[in-house]
């Protein structure tokens, strides 16, 4: 017994000190978990954090400000900074506690100093205000930060000397050469360098040109250049979004007008605003007109399988001086809460005839000559009605609602004959009525996070066309087309690496009659940004898409061009698949300097090409679906500026390849083509322009159409709220106004159209505005949907 108590004494006395052993190190973990975790609240206790929003003096956010915190003891030295969001925002986090020296700034406003004594804890919702310039800005000023790359956008901030040359948004545009847009200074046009659709936007809403031509340029804050586009805004090849400042009571008007000084055309526009706190009410009215009268020299050689081939000569003038034209109004209103509410509301008319006559003699060898004599007469009339309605929401959340109907009435008069020695050989007449009606609805949503963005969207489209053919081919076309697609897309940013991913899924319908044609489709959009600093960015976008085909090509109808020919509709047509690659470079050596090199490569599959084929003794001219088209296209742009930027140079350097393949035929062509110019400001009042150029050749149809090089000229001269202007053109070398060369194997023509007052233009140009009332420091956003185009073939 004794023997076994010992055991179990000594036993206990084992587990005694086990136990002792695992408390004492529980205790010393405990104490390590409750060292660190003081350690760590200690440690955060030492580092604060800044949150605030900058506004302007009426308490609008002010985007794209600079908040800079300095030591307090050097005030060279930066601490921390950020730069505000679209609702004026701004965080400087994981600040040691200290003394500092807060600095804010943005161009067009007066930098603010906050002195911040020892920060001990965080500070939520510091105001921050800033007052807008009351004089003109120092051009070092503007220059210094003058273009901001970001990942989807450039961000340009316009300078003294283009503000207050530049005569509307148009001019504006041209004058800060934008790479990748072409400026039609006489026609006052915007295009892409691909010759892609260039959406233009005002304030973040949708716009057209005739908006840019109501913008005073001095009230231009700043210039959003996408130069690729999020999926948000549909298939475009660029986008220009000008944010301007409005008046909170009073109105601001334009009058503008231009003629030329050798040929009778001209255009002129005049507008209207009223301003009422938040509303605003517009009217506006533009119109162009050109009388025009030349000549066309056409050879065309048909050949047959089972007979000689026959070439006509083929001359005519115009009878008379032809016409054509455009007019356009409209009235509009808005209501804007800043940061909170958009409404928007716009009606307009507009219409564009066309009237020419023409006659001539048609020679083939071996017979006598042939008198022909053409008519054509062309109108089209169109009201839109446009509604838009956004909200933001909390927690950085954004919704936009926008309905848009449209009613496009067009009517094509065209009458053809050959006579010869008093025997009719020809006489084809074509009279059509169409009608287009269209509704658009569409619903977008967006939420930010710190470095994301996600948007979302739904568009719906319905269109009712009924089409008459009368004349020599009677036909009645009415069908419906219902279209819907919605998007999803991602953008994010993972240290200097931007990207996106977004796709699209589409759904047509088209029903004729009993005929119902169904589609369904995905598309997607890609992108990758890499910027090592805000002077280089290197980026890629890829994207894959479906087009269906246009409304006009359905039609299930022939029309006679002459004797020979005939135009033929396709409703077999198929959509066409596009592959698109893009690669870019941007560099801004300095801010005088900068250069851009691109190269894009577009395949598609199938896609709707025209040609021209013999069936039953006749050449038929109809679109179908081929194999391929390849297109490849590269491009470099230089942008050179002095002396503050009164002397600006600049060059654009592009060269284009395609083939494409059908059925039975291929054709490849390449161009070269740019521009180098500059311009020249001084006395703050004056600038003289000098341009040297040419537009690309154009192959369409399996026809190419040649442009000529050109030079172009231009002075300015501003006094007060008047501008006046000139604008002279020489086309260089060639006499006629262009070049058509048919490449078909069937039919093979060439065609040189002369028009006598074309070849040089002198325009001079004129135009006054005028202000009153108070000046408002926040943006406006103005929304108009294209609605609907004519689907007359």
């Amino acid at each position: 017994m004794r023997y076994k108590d010992h055991i179990l004494r000594a036993m206990n006395t084992d587990v005694e000190h086990l136990n002792l052993e695992e408390n004492m190190l529980m205790n010393r973990t405990r104490c390590l978990i409750l060292i660190s975790l003081l350690v760590g609240m200690f440690a955060q206790a030492q580092t604060s954090s800044i949150k605030g929003i900058v506004t302007d003096v009426k308490t609008i956010p002010v985007e794209y400000a600079n908040v800079i915190l300095y030591d307090a003891a050097d005030s060279t030295k930066i601490v921390k900074a950020a730069t505000t969001d679209v609702k004026g925002r701004f965080e400087l986090s994981k600040i040691p506690h200290g003394s500092y020296r807060l600095y804010a700034s943005c161009v067009g406003y007066v930098g603010t100093h906050i002195r911040i004594h020892n920060i001990q804890e965080h500070i939520k919702d510091l105001p921050i205000v800033l007052e807008e310039q009351t004089v003109a800005l120092d051009e070092t000023t503007v220059t210094a930060q003058r273009v901001v790359m970001e990942f989807d956008r450039q961000i340009i901030y316009p300078g003294k000397q283009e503000k207050e040359t530049a005569i509307d948004g148009i001019d504006l545009v041209d004058k800060l050469q934008l790479h990748g847009i072409v400026v039609g200074k006489v026609e006052g046009t915007i295009s892409g360098v691909l010759g892609g659709t260039v959406k233009l936007r005002v304030n973040g809403g949708p716009a057209d040109l005739n908006d840019l031509r109501q913008i005073d340029p001095k009230m231009v804050r700043r210039v959003e250049y996408h130069d690729m586009p999020s999926m948000r805004y549909g298939k475009v090849e660029a986008v220009i979004d000008l944010y301007v400042k409005r008046q909170e009571f009073g109105g601001s008007g334009r009058i503008d007008a231009s003629h030329s000084a050798i040929s009778p055309s001209g255009n002129g526009l005049a507008n209207l605003k009223l301003y009422h706190s938040k509303s605003e009410f517009s009217f506006w009215g533009n119109g162009n007109y050109h009388r025009f009268s030349g000549y066309t020299k056409k050879t065309v050689t048909y050949n047959f399988e089972d007979m000689p081939a026959l070439t006509r000569n083929e001359e005519w003038h115009n009878v008379g001086k032809g016409r054509e034209g455009s007019y356009r109004g409209g009235i509009g209103y808005s209501y804007l809460n800043p940061d909170d509410v958009l409404f928007t509301a716009k009606l307009s008319y507009s219409g564009s005839p066309t009237e020419s006559a023409s006659q001539g003699d048609v020679r083939i060898e071996g017979q006598p000559n042939t008198k022909i004599q053409i008519v054509e007469n062309r109108l089209n009339k169109s009201p839109r009605l446009g509604l838009y309605f956004q909200k933001s929401l909390k927690k950085k959340q954004f919704v936009a609602f926008e309905v848009a109907g449209s009613y496009v009435h067009t009517n094509s008069y065209y009458t053809y004959n050959e006579q010869q020695e008093n025997v009719m050989l020809s006489d084809i007449l074509s009279d059509v009525d169409g009608d287009t009606y269209s509704v658009v609805a569409e619903g977008i949503y967006e939420k930010r996070f710190k470095t994301n963005k996600l948007s979302v969207g739904l568009n719906h489209r319905l269109s009712y066309v009924d089409n008459v053919y009368e004349g020599t081919t009677e036909y009645k076309s009415k069908f419906n087309n219902y279209n819907t697609y919605g998007y999803a897309e991602w953008m994010g940013r993972f240290k200097k690496l931007d990207y996106s991913l977004a796709v699209r899924g589409t759904f047509n319908r088209i029903i004729q009659g009993d005929e119902k044609t169904l589609s369904k489709n995905l598309g997607a959009t890609w992108r990758l940004g890499y910027r090592p600093n805000q002077k280089l960015q290197v980026r890629y976008s890829g994207e894959t898409y479906v087009v269906v085909p246009a409304l006009r090509t359905l039609n299930n109808v022939e029309q006679a061009i002459n004797a020979y020919q005939i135009r033929r509709g396709n409703p077999e047509l198929k959509n066409t698949t596009v592959y698109t690659n893009t690669l870019m470079l941007n560099h801004k050596c300095t801010n005088n300097f900068t250069y851009t090199l691109s190269a894009n490569d577009v395949y598609t599959v199938h896609p709707q090409l025209a040609t021209t084929f013999r069936e039953n003794g006749k050449f038929i001219t109809q679109e179908q679906n081929g194999r391929y088209y390849h297109q490849l296209h590269f491009t470099g742009n230089i942008n050179w500026s002095f002396f503050d930027r009164q002397l600006r140079l600049f060059s654009r350097l592009n060269y284009k390849f395609a083939r494409e393949k059908g059925k039975s035929f291929s054709n490849f062509y390449d161009t070269y083509y740019g521009e180098l110019g500059g311009e020249w400001t001084f006395l703050k009042k004056f600038a003289v322009t000098l341009a040297f150029g040419k537009r690309a050749d154009v192959f369409s149809d399996e026809k190419i159409y040649y442009n000529s090089w050109e030079v172009a000229s231009g002075i300015m001269y501003v006094w007060k709220n008047w501008n006046f202007s000139g604008l002279m053109k020489w086309r260089l070398g060639n006499s006629y106004a262009f070049w058509e060369k048919s490449m078909n194997p069937y039919v093979v023509s060439d065609m040189r159209h002369y028009v006598s007052d074309t070849k040089n233009q002198i325009m001079l140009r004129v135009a006054w505005k005028f202000k009153f009332g108070h000046q408002r420091k926040s943006a406006s956003q103005r929304i108009e949907n294209s609605g609907g185009e004519s689907a007359v073939f």
